[in-house]
């Protein structure tokens, strides 16, 4: 349970299993919020005072801005060797969008968090492929690299439905040993498309991880 003073509350149920099969295994990730308005976002004053969620409500509707949401997603990982393989489906019901505090490209609890976007529109569904891969399975600890897409319509905006998709690529590798120990380096390729806007984006990012105990 979370509250944001005088805007939102947000209830999260989530369950995670883990099965080990005769030959890899699968993890199962179930998530589920539901969000609804408090204090000032209840009122139609406050609201217009700024405490505005984005989402669709519809021409003529009295809750423009208001905070109504439920979200529901499964993720499915199947694990063999280096290898894993994921499929999940998200969707997203309410006049809202997904309540959560976006201060400069912050991340979100869901499992539609990808570099661009968020896949979390009032009304979207959305599709989720994954694969990656460990190289320390072929004696290359360290490095590893993985692959997503994202696939979502549905989107209540503007009185029709719309769509966006997302493919993002990442390479990361570590050191795993020696004087520069814990150094590591990622690169992260992003394109997305949809209705609202196109964007191509590339980062690279140093790291120093230190034990301190």
């Amino acid at each position: 349970y979370s509250n944001l003073d005088d805007f939102y509350e947000q209830h999260f149920f989530g369950l995670v299993h883990n099965w080990a099969l005769p030959v890899g295994a699968l993890k199962s990730d179930l998530r589920y919020w539901t969000s609804n308005s408090d204090g000032a976002n209840g009122s139609s004053s406050g609201r217009a005072e700024g405490y505005r969620s984005s989402g669709y409500w519809g021409s003529g509707s009295s809750h423009v801005g208001e905070v109504d949401n439920d979200t529901l997603s499964a993720m499915f990982t199947y694990t063999l060797g280096g290898h894993a393989l994921g499929a999940g489906y998200q969707k997203v019901t309410g006049h809202s969008d997904f309540p959560y505090l976006n201060m400069g490209g912050a991340s979100t609890p869901l499992i539609t968090d990808a570099i661009n976007e968020k896949f979390a529109r009032a009304g979207e569904q959305t599709w989720v492929g994954s694969y990656s891969y460990n190289f320390a399975a072929i004696g290359v600890p360290g490095l590893s690299t993985s692959l997503l897409y994202f696939s979502g319509d549905g989107i209540n905006a503007k009185g029709q439905d719309q769509e966006e998709w997302e493919r993002d690529f990442r390479v990361d590798y570590a050191v795993p040993s020696g004087p520069l120990k814990g150094v590591g380096v990622s690169w992260r390729n992003a394109t997305s498309r949809g209705d609202f806007r196109e964007r191509d984006d590339n980062r690279l990012y140093l790291t120093y991880s230190l034990s301190l105990l």
